[in-house]
């Protein structure tokens, strides 16, 4: 906005937003909602195809937690250098739009 804040979002924009959040967010890091996040970071370490797989779960069963999100698909990307981890994460609401968010670690 003019003032520097953050706008207000609703609808399927606030679903998309929420879904970035909870997947860069790790659990315990909001107090008023400690099972909050995908809690991603403590992948970081594992190889890559382990960590492709336990990150896709955790970020499935995390965004899920959204009364508004009725599917979520993460894919692995192919086109990123050795030792990165890249995510596609379609989030589909209840209204059948589909966000789109990336995680990349």
């Amino acid at each position: 906005t003019t003032t520097g804040d953050a706008a207000t979002v609703t609808g399927d924009d606030s679903v998309g937003m929420w879904a970035a959040r909870c997947v860069v967010a790790n659990p315990g890091s909001l107090v008023h909602r400690p099972q909050f996040g995908a809690g991603l970071e403590r992948f970081i370490a594992a190889p890559i195809p382990v960590a492709s797989q336990q990150a896709r779960s955790s970020i499935r069963r995390a965004v899920m937690r959204h009364d508004d999100v009725v599917a979520v698909k993460a894919t692995p990307r192919a086109d990123v250098p050795g030792g990165t981890l890249s995510l596609d994460i379609d989030v589909t609401t209840s209204t059948g739009d589909v966000r789109q968010v990336q995680a990349e670690f």
